[in-house]
């Protein structure tokens, strides 16, 4: 079947490049999981400056106002979606890969 459409190419040619691919998908699929660790961290942390301030002290305006966190949980969660569909399409283009380089040759 390849050798009709690849004529002079040998299949077991075209190996190293889907295996080079396996591998550059699967440093993609490691590092989706580590941003989607950190931007879910940084969801449910509270803001730097916001912590629970001394006896006679007052809060930073930043920390009294809700949108500056909802901005940032807004724009992390937007992250983390973007994230995971990098995750599933690494995760797809690496079973292709994989079974890819296993079929059988004829």
């Amino acid at each position: 079947m390849w050798e009709a459409a690849l004529p002079g190419v040998r299949v077991t040619e075209c190996f190293p490049q889907v295996k080079t691919s396996c591998v550059i998908n699967v440093g993609v699929v490691l590092g989706t999981l580590v941003a989607t660790r950190i931007h879910g961290t940084a969801i449910s942390r509270i803001l730097p400056g916001c912590e629970k301030p001394e006896p006679f002290q007052t809060r930073p305006e930043l920390c009294l106002s809700m949108e500056s966190k909802i901005l940032s949980n807004g724009l992390d969660s937007t992250l983390v979606l973007f994230i995971l569909l990098e995750f599933c399409v690494a995760v797809t283009v690496l079973a292709f890969g994989y079974g890819s380089t296993h079929t059988p040759t004829w």
